[in-house]
């Protein structure tokens, strides 16, 4: 995370929810149930369907929200990216 990043989570209550946050990851982790993670970049409401998935950093800063719900369908279908942790754009 840049360094700006650091300092305005450090200084708000957003910290709260990032400890919240991987706290769920890691109970999800040991829960020994089958699990992707979704983190999608900014959402949007425009009227397109693709996506990317990537374990970088986002090419796009945006993905639509039907980008999402379809790969959710997809990575379910096709029982892909089970135990991965996947960052989507478009």
């Amino acid at each position: 995370m840049p360094f700006i990043g650091r300092v305005f989570i450090r200084n708000t209550n957003i910290w709260k929810a990032y400890l919240d946050h991987d706290r769920q990851e890691k109970a999800l982790r040991a829960s020994g149930l089958d699990w992707t993670i979704v983190r999608p970049v900014m959402l949007t409401d425009e009227d397109y369907a693709s996506y990317i998935v990537t374990n970088a950093r986002a090419t796009a800063p945006k993905i639509s929200r039907k980008g999402v719900a379809k790969f959710i369908l997809d990575s379910i279908e096709q029982g892909k990216y089970i135990g991965e942790c996947v960052t989507l754009n478009r």
